[in-house]
């Protein structure tokens, strides 16, 4: 998390809302406690039909994604939320990523994946750079 000084005071900076997609309760669950205090809202579906749908009613800044569903093709799934949100960041996880997979994701222009099981500290390291990177890209849209 990044301190950033406003009219002499610190504050917190964070990113507006983030997506999970992840089947498994628990892990869902654990993932929203660890990075809450990075968004300013956290959606959690167990569901990609309903992520895909609250991609196109919200703007995410981060969707967490895992990528394995039953009912629906993984890429199919990660293409609609990128389309829907095309601003966002998209972490991938999964218990066994391939390098075709990485390859074909990236194609997406997604390039974070993290491996099952997943390793918080990680992801919040990635996090704390994403929020780095809106600062300075926020700091040089003030510019004159």
């Amino acid at each position: 998390m990044i301190l950033k000084s406003s009219e002499g005071k610190m504050k917190i900076q964070k990113l507006p809302a983030l997506l999970i997609l992840e089947t498994d309760e628990i892990q869902s669950k654990g993932l929203a406690i660890a990075l809450m205090k990075y968004f300013s809202t956290t959606h959690i579906t167990h569901n990609p039909s309903e992520a895909i749908k609250l991609t196109r009613l919200n703007s995410f800044s981060l969707i967490i994604s895992e990528t394995h569903f039953e009912s629906m093709n993984e890429f199919e799934v990660v293409k609609s939320l990128k389309r829907n949100n095309p601003d966002a960041e998209v972490f991938l996880t999964s218990s066994h990523f391939t390098p075709a997979t990485r390859s074909r994701f990236a194609e997406l222009d997604i390039r974070n994946f993290f491996e099952k099981p997943l390793e918080v500290k990680k992801i919040q390291q990635k996090i704390n750079d994403l929020i780095t990177y809106f600062i300075l890209k926020n700091q040089k849209e003030d510019l004159p």
